[in-house]
């Protein structure tokens, strides 16, 4: 069975919002985001995911980015789950501002703000960072 994630890019000043994590694999970075449960539209499902990993509330708008992870090809880096992730441009609400504090899972250590040219170097946003990365800055050319 295919796991169908969403997650959103929230972004300031050449900044990228992402969800730090330590576990027993290290330190790695993850969008907001998650899986898209029954019955919930993809946007739901954005605003939901973003919420409960950062505590912020968002308007979710175009769609930035479809990824795949196909378990095998990537000699199970990433976990046996095989997903298809779609990633959406999202703006903060007015009044919504991200505690670099919050905690939403055991594993997780925090948010943090990284400079969107680290994004292919961050482990985990890694294999899809540099697509996203180039989506971003075609996105900013007038």
């Amino acid at each position: 069975m295919i796991r169908l994630n969403v997650a959103g890019v929230i972004r300031r000043d050449n900044h990228i919002l992402l969800v730090e994590f330590t576990d027993a694999s290290g330190r790695h970075y993850n969008l907001p985001g998650g899986g898209v449960e029954e019955g919930e539209t993809l946007a739901a499902a954005v605003r939901r995911e973003v919420r409960e990993e950062t505590g912020v509330e968002v308007d979710v708008g175009p769609l930035l980015l479809v990824w795949e992870y196909v378990p095998a090809q990537a000699q199970y880096r990433y976990g046996t789950q095989h997903r298809v992730g779609l990633i959406y441009d999202c703006t903060l609400r007015p009044g919504s501002d991200p505690a670099l504090d919050y905690r939403h899972d055991p594993h997780q250590t925090g948010l943090c703000w990284k400079l969107l040219v680290e994004l292919p170097l961050l482990e985990t946003v890694a294999f899809f960072g540099e697509q996203l990365l180039a989506i971003l800055r075609r996105e900013s050319t007038p």
